[in-house]
């Protein structure tokens, strides 16, 4: 995996080869690790583990894979 993409409601994984796909969360989410389905051929699935990211991105991971959204900003609430 080279990154993955994160919009509100979906999101595209870019991995090492080049190639992309779109991506839904896999159904397992927690505080360690964030599984992803990859919608190729394969159907392979992704594991993302808390140490692979910095700890904000991991965050929003989690977040998005839960809900479907990305979170919002401390800053953008205090406005």
């Amino acid at each position: 995996m080279r990154c993955i993409r994160l919009e509100a409601g979906k999101a595209l994984v870019e991995l090492a080869s080049g190639d992309s796909f779109p991506a839904e969360a896999g159904g397992h989410v927690s505080r360690l690790m964030v599984t992803l389905v990859l919608h190729d051929p394969a159907r392979r699935r992704l594991l993302v583990s808390a140490d692979m990211v910095d700890r904000d991105s991991f965050r929003a991971l989690r977040v998005w894979a839960l809900w479907g959204k990305l979170p919002v900003a401390g800053k953008q609430l205090a406005a």
